[in-house]
C-alpha cells in the first residue's frame, strides 16, 4: 500500500499536519479512514473519471510538487524534463508563498492556498464545521476565503456524505387546498363542457354547464361544437339575464382561454378570468361533480 506525506494544512493559522494517510484516490484505502471519508472519495474517483483532463481540475500531492519544482526552473526545456506548456500554464496560475515556512503553492490570481486532493475531505469538514453545518453556497462562500482550485462538484459529494445533514434533511409535506370560499349568488362562476359525441341530441353534441359556486344553481347550454364564440355568446346571454359574476372559473381548455373569451371584460372590467392548471380537475371540483349529476338527469 503506498503512502504519501500531505503538506501542511494552515487553517486559521493553526497547522494541521496530515502524515502517512492513505486514500481512496488512485485505489488505496486506509483502516482508519472514516466511512464518510471512505464514500467521500469513492464518489469523487467517479467524478474524476468523467473529467477530460483531471489532473488539473483537481491537483493530487504528487502534481502539487511538480507545479512547485517547474515553478523554481527559470525556463522549460528538454535538458530539465519540463514541458515548455506545463511550465506556461504554471507560471500563469500558480506561485511559490513561503511565508508559512514551508513552500505553499498560491493562485497568481488571488493570493489563495490550493488544495490537493488528499486533503480535500480535511478541508471541507473543517469549513462544514464552522458554517454550522451550511448548504453548498455558505461552504463555497468560506472556502473562496482560504483556498482556490477546488470544483464546486466537490462541495455537493461532500455534502451527499454528510450523516449529520442526511438525517436531519427535512420532508416536503404534502401542500393541503384551500377551500374556496362564496359569499353571495354568481360571485363565482364555474364552467365546464360535457362532451355527449358519442350520445348526440341531433346536432347538438357538447354541453355548456355554469354552475354558481354560492347556491349550486347550474345552467345548460346545448352546442353543436364547443368553440369559443358559441360558448362566449351564452356567457353573454347569462349575464344579461342574471348579471355578470365576479369571478369566472374555468379549466386550460383553449375553447376557454380564447380571446374572445377574455374579451368579456371589455362589457365588465371588473371581471376576473381564472383558467385553471392543465389536467387538474380538482381546482373546480363543484363543476366537476355538477356534470357527473347532469349527465344521469339527461
Amino acid at each position: 500500500m503506498n503512502t504519501n506525506t500531505l503538506p501542511n494544512i494552515i487553517i486559521d493559522g493553526q497547522d494541521t499536519i496530515i502524515n502517512n494517510t492513505d486514500v481512496v484516490i488512485d485505489g488505496n484505502e486506509s483502516n482508519d479512514t472514516s466511512n464518510e471519508e471512505k464514500t467521500f472519495y469513492s464518489k469523487l474517483n467517479m467524478y474524476k473519471e468523467s473529467l477530460k483532463y483531471p489532473e488539473k481540475v483537481m491537483i493530487s500531492f504528487d502534481y502539487y510538487q511538480n507545479i512547485i519544482q517547474c515553478l523554481k526552473q527559470p525556463k522549460s526545456g528538454k535538458a530539465i524534463g519540463i514541458d515548455a506548456k506545463f511550465h506556461f500554464w504554471c507560471k500563469k496560475h500558480f506561485k511559490i508563498d513561503m511565508t508559512s515556512g514551508i513552500e505553499m503553492l498560491c493562485s497568481v490570481k488571488n493570493g489563495r492556498r490550493i488544495v490537493v486532493i488528499e486533503s480535500y475531505f480535511v478541508v471541507l469538514k473543517d469549513i462544514h464545521k464552522k458554517t454550522g453545518h451550511g448548504a453548498r453556497d455558505k461552504m463555497r462562500h468560506e472556502m473562496n476565503e482560504h483556498y482556490y482550485w477546488m470544483p464546486t462538484q466537490v462541495i455537493d459529494i461532500f455534502l451527499q456524505c454528510c450523516t449529520s445533514c442526511i438525517v436531519r434533511k427535512s420532508f416536503k409535506l404534502p401542500v393541503t387546498p384551500s377551500a374556496i370560499v362564496s359569499v353571495g349568488f354568481l360571485t363565482r362562476l364555474q364552467i365546464d363542457l360535457i362532451d355527449f359525441r358519442t350520445r348526440p341530441d341531433k346536432d347538438s353534441q357538447w354541453i355548456l354547464h355554469c354552475r354558481d359556486h354560492y347556491s349550486k344553481y347550474s345552467w345548460g347550454y346545448a352546442l353543436i361544437s364547443k368553440e369559443a364564440q358559441r360558448i362566449a355568446d351564452h356567457l353573454l346571454s347569462l349575464f344579461y339575464q342574471f348579471g355578470p359574476c365576479k369571478i369566472l372559473q374555468s379549466d386550460n381548455g383553449r375553447e376557454f382561454t380564447a380571446s374572445v373569451i377574455k374579451n368579456l371584460k371589455n362589457f365588465w372590467p371588473g371581471l376576473i378570468i381564472i383558467n385553471g392548471r392543465p389536467r387538474h380537475p380538482e381546482s373546480q371540483g363543484l363543476v366537476e361533480r355538477g356534470n357527473a349529476t347532469l349527465c344521469q338527469i339527461l
